[in-house]
């Protein structure tokens, strides 16, 4: 059972299921047993809508309880709420996997896989530091056959 609090501060447990499994397969036609390729963990990662809309259906008798409703519990996400709710539903997905085995690799992909979006992040930050996303708009600008000007420059 994994937990992570929304914005108004609410404790939500994502506990994964048959149940749950069952629910979000039938309102939101996504298979959660299917994990094997990481279609569906590269799916949740990358689109926070249907994340969040999982988690929902995952959470709806704790949202039910407290009269939150799809929308109410949508507002309630964003920013760093978000990426809690990812690491909760990541969590609760690999510990209801039922072979200890595919549980073990599930957890080393999760692991890879937050890795590497670590490093591409440090990436695009490192460039925008040390000027290199400006120089590669300088070159598809003069590309195109228009002048550069950095915002910097702009400003001044």
């Amino acid at each position: 059972m994994s937990t992570f609090k929304d914005e108004k501060g609410v404790e939500w447990i994502v506990s994964i299921n048959i149940s749950t499994i069952k629910r979000v397969q039938e309102l939101l036609g996504l298979n959660l047993l299917d994990i094997a390729d990481g279609t569906i963990v590269n799916q949740l990662i990358s689109d926070p809508i249907l994340l969040v809309n999982c988690v929902y259906v995952i959470c709806k008798k704790q949202a039910d309880e407290l009269g939150i409703s799809d929308e109410d519990f949508g507002e309630r996400m964003f920013g760093d709420v978000i990426a809690a709710a990812t690491e909760a539903m990541l969590d609760a997905l690999v510990s209801f996997t039922p072979n200890p085995q595919d549980r073990e690799n599930l957890e080393k992909v999760l692991a890879k896989t937050q890795e590497l979006m670590k490093v591409g992040r440090d990436q695009i930050s490192n460039a925008i530091k040390n000027g290199a996303l400006d120089k590669i708009g300088e070159d598809l600008i003069q590309a195109a056959g228009k002048p550069f000007t950095s915002s910097q420059e702009s400003q001044e």
